[in-house]
């Protein structure tokens, strides 16, 4: 997932703001936990199922997910407790 904008990066903790213009992310994993809260729009993960505005998602270190359909325009809020990538 290519972010279009971001917000701080503090240390080894990650916390970006991502609104994503894209309608399909590959299966991928993190090197860190993920926590993701859809603040507008929705994703739906092979795994996770659909995730929709103001849901919560965690997606543990190393552990592979998606594919990922996005509805274009979607704001995510990530946290990660180190690199994303």
């Amino acid at each position: 997932m290519k972010p279009t904008s971001c917000e701080c990066f503090i240390s080894q903790i990650t916390s970006i703001n991502v609104r994503l213009e894209i309608a399909r992310a590959a299966k991928h994993k993190h090197p860190s936990d993920c926590h993701a809260l859809v603040l507008e729009g929705k994703l739906v993960d092979e795994k996770v199922g659909e995730i929709k505005k103001g849901m919560y998602c965690f997606f543990p270190a190393n552990v592979e997910h998606g594919p990922e359909e996005l509805e274009a325009g979607t704001v995510l809020f990530l946290y990660a407790n180190g690199p994303l990538q």
